[in-house]
Order: C-alpha cells, then sequence, then structure tokens
C-alpha cells in the first residue's frame, strides 16, 4: 500500500470515529434514536398485557360420555371444557363454536379453533391423519406479520433521520468552520463524505436493529434478520439521499430547499417498494421480499456514489 493510500485509509477511520462520536454526544441525536424505540415497546407491552388480560376463554362444548384423556388435552390447550347434552345443538343455537363428544367435532364457519380441536380428537382416536392448516397458526403468523409491519414503519422514521444525518451534518460541519479545516487536509475530498456516510450509516444501523430486537421479543417478527438488513440498508440510503443533495450548503445558505428534495426523493422510493415490492433497491426494499443482502449491497454503492458527489461539490467551492 502506497504512503497516500495508507494516509487515505487512515484519515478515513479517524473522520468516521469522529463524526460517530460528534452525532453521539448531542443530546437531540441520542433522544431520537432511542425514543421511537422505547415508545414502541412501552406500548406493544401494554397493548398484549391487555389481551392476555382481557381475551375471552375458549369454550368448548363435551359430553359426560367424552373420554377423560380428551377433556385434558383439550384443557391442557388452553380450552375451557363445558359439559351438554348435545354437541350438535350447542353449536346450531351459536351457543358454541365447536363441540365434540370425543368421536365427532362440530364446529361453526367462524371458528378459529376447529382444527385444533379435531387435531386433539384424532391424536387421540390414533386416527390415520391429522389435518393441519397449510400455514402456522393464525395468532403466531398473524404476530409476526404485525412486527414486521411495525418494523418497516419504525423504518421510515429511521430513514428520515438518515436524511436530516446527511443534509445536517454537512450543514452544521459548514456553518461552524468545521469543513473549512477538513478540506484542508491533504486527502481526497471524498473521504470527508464517506466518512459521514459510514458513520451516521452504523449509528442509525445499530439503532434500528435494536427496536427490531426488542419487537421480536414482545410480538415476534416474521424473517427479522432480513427485516433488519432491508432497515439498515435503508438508512444507508436515507444518508445517501442527504449527502448527495446537502452539497456544500449550510444553514445561512437555505436548508429547506435541500430538505425539501431529499424527502420527495425518500417518499418516492418508499412508494415505489410499496407498489411494486422491491426487494434490491435500498429504502423500497423495506416493503419488498428478499434476504435484504441485495439491498444492503445497493445501499454501499448509493453511499459510495452519494461521497463522490460530496467530493466533487466541495471541490468547486
Amino acid at each position: 500500500m502506497s504512503e497516500q493510500n495508507a494516509r487515505t485509509l487512515r484519515a478515513l477511520v479517524l473522520l468516521t470515529l469522529t463524526a460517530a462520536r460528534r452525532l453521539l454526544r448531542e443530546g437531540m441525536v441520542l433522544r431520537s434514536l432511542v425514543f421511537p424505540g422505547l415508545i414502541v415497546l412501552g406500548t406493544l407491552t401494554v397493548t398484549v398485557t391487555l389481551i392476555a388480560v382481557l381475551q375471552p376463554a375458549r369454550w368448548i362444548a363435551v359430553t359426560a360420555e367424552t373420554p377423560p384423556a380428551i377433556i385434558a388435552a383439550l384443557e391442557a390447550a388452553d380450552l375451557q371444557v363445558a359439559t351438554t347434552d348435545s354437541p350438535r345443538a350447542a353449536v346450531q343455537s351459536n351457543g358454541y363454536s365447536t363441540a365434540t363428544d370425543g368421536r365427532t367435532v362440530w364446529m361453526s364457519l367462524s371458528s378459529a379453533t376447529g382444527l385444533e380441536v379435531e387435531e386433539i380428537v384424532r391424536t387421540q382416536a390414533d386416527a390415520p391423519w391429522i389435518p393441519r392448516p397449510t400455514h402456522r397458526r393464525p395468532n403466531v403468523t398473524s404476530g409476526e406479520q404485525n412486527g414486521r409491519t411495525i418494523s418497516r414503519v419504525l423504518g421510515l422514521l429511521f430513514v428520515m433521520y438518515g436524511t436530516v444525518f446527511g443534509l445536517g451534518g454537512v450543514a452544521r460541519d459548514r456553518d461552524d468552520g468545521t469543513l473549512e479545516a477538513e478540506l484542508a487536509l491533504p486527502i481526497p475530498r471524498w473521504v470527508g463524505g464517506l466518512a459521514r456516510w459510514i458513520a451516521s450509516t452504523a449509528i442509525l444501523s445499530l439503532f434500528y436493529g435494536l427496536c427490531v430486537l426488542m419487537i421480536a421479543a414482545v410480538v415476534g417478527v416474521a424473517e427479522a434478520g432480513a427485516t433488519a438488513r432491508h432497515g439498515a440498508a435503508a438508512c444507508g440510503g436515507g444518508v445517501a439521499v442527504g449527502l448527495a443533495v446537502a452539497g456544500t450548503a449550510g444553514l445561512k445558505q437555505g436548508f429547506s430547499g435541500p430538505f425539501a428534495t431529499a424527502v420527495t426523493g425518500v417518499s418516492a422510493l418508499a412508494a415505489l417498494g410499496g407498489a411494486t415490492g422491491t426487494g434490491w433497491l435500498p429504502i423500497a426494499s423495506l416493503f419488498g421480499g428478499g434476504s435484504g443482502w441485495a439491498s444492503v449491497g445497493m445501499a454501499i454503492l448509493f453511499g459510495s456514489g452519494a461521497a463522490a458527489l460530496y467530493g466533487a461539490r466541495t471541490g468547486r467551492s
């Protein structure tokens, strides 16, 4: 490695660490990163607790002749049993959604536990086959899908943070004189842009990943790893958009114009993802499928391009 390349790499590492430390030392930045996760976690915890406390019991009608083993299996599945003389009449009268005498299962069309009861009855009767849904149990699937939806919406908030980090960091450094000191260093000018992108993306991705973990711990998140990777890529994409539109503008030269441009770009990408399910484009992939690795790779390309544009613009300043 040549001396020039070594100096450039060393400067990139030091500037990245400096940018990360400046972000983490600002109280407003820390609060904006911590509060969304705490608010979501608190809301989910209260909601789950209320549902657990207020959720009505699931009652199943049985007869006096129902084998005790089946009744024990029903109770082990958190089902409440009540004895009736006619299980068919109990369901037809809408008093119960499901009933069994140990040999036959009666259920209404709206019963969500009918297959569960039939599986228990067939298991106890040593039946040759057991009916199973083609997907996981509705309550588990619903919780994980809801967790992923919450994570995606929260990801959009972190994308907006990234846009502000990319744009506001340059504007702040321009106005307080830090940018001029940085540009005086004997290194390529894109290094400062890339350092800002790496620091902001790493911090945002870390806090977003923690939010996903907290949501997964409370309600579950479908494909949590892929969701976190899509979110990290979206954070990097948001920072890249903010950095790309920042130029050398400082707050005294106007912040609203570049910010409006950045928000428009981010909103367009998010709308594209919602409409097409694109799984490889940062920000858009928040609402797409896939493992998330492709969008992470594209985010790195976006960040590199934004850093190059940053260097070109500062070179003309």
